[in-house]
């Protein structure tokens, strides 16, 4: 798949379907391959197929190789099964199609670039299965607004999340005093949105604010909005539990 596809459909589930309309200057007509017993998808096994756009691999894969669906970027859904238990280095690495993924509870290892690049990607779920996530894993995915990294990783590679922005993502701050006023117009000049809350703030701090910090009724609703989160409030019984009551 390293030369150009004009049209290419991949359905992976008991085997390998591949229907292929034309294949560059080899005017190739390959219509069905069936591979039920496929346990490894090997290295550049669809390196830069642009147009496909649909993967759903068969049960028996265990291993995504290097590479595998490298510069995919049309593929815009992937079917992980239960049965896998590596992705490669680099295997969805720029497939910029991709808006969300799912990896089973049977892996436990996520390559090195694995999924580099992939800008369109906007969540991703690591299971408690998972020890080992690789250098620049998930690095340039800019999209993503959060990401929860289970107790079972012990590694975590060099750049890992790397380039995934902040800006465009929703900062809540509660409490606005001095620091917290600080923290919030840094955050606005990052093009983040900021949303705050103090029921105690002075007209100073008010006014030293920038204008698109949003006032929120209750730290509830910071909770409820926004990416993150920056806390700058006294510890008193009134602040006690305010975080994991």
């Amino acid at each position: 798949c390293r030369i150009a596809l004009a049209q290419l459909e991949v359905q992976i589930a008991l085997g390998l379907n591949i229907k292929v309309t034309y294949v560059s200057s080899y005017q190739a007509q390959v219509t069905v391959l069936n591979a039920p017993r496929l346990a490894t998808i090997g290295n550049g096994a669809f390196y830069a197929c642009r147009n496909l756009t649909s993967v759903y691999f068969p049960s028996l894969v265990e291993v995504t190789g290097t590479d595998a669906f490298y510069n995919c970027t049309g593929l815009t859904s992937v079917t992980i099964p239960d049965s896998v238990t590596s992705i490669g280095d680099y295997a969805f690495s720029s497939c910029t199609g991709l808006t969300s993924i799912t990896i089973p509870d049977s892996v436990t290892s996520i390559g090195s670039y694995a999924f580099s690049g992939c800008t369109g990607l906007t969540s991703i779920t690591i299971p408690d299965s998972v020890t080992s996530i690789g250098e620049s894993a998930f690095s340039g995915c800019t999209g993503l607004t959060g990401i929860r990294i289970p107790a079972s990783v012990v590694s975590i590679g060099k750049s890992a999340f790397a380039g995934c922005e902040i800006k465009g993502k929703k900062l809540g701050v509660i409490g606005l005093g001095a620091i917290g006023g600080m923290v919030a117009n840094a955050a606005v000049s990052l093009g983040m949105t900021v949303m705050g809350y103090d029921p105690y703030i002075t007209a100073k701090a008010a006014w030293s604010l920038a204008p698109s910090v949003r006032q929120a009724s209750d730290y509830k609703e910071i909770f409820q909005n926004c990416d993150y989160m920056s806390l700058h409030v006294p510890a008193t019984p009134q602040t006690k539990n305010m975080i994991n009551a």
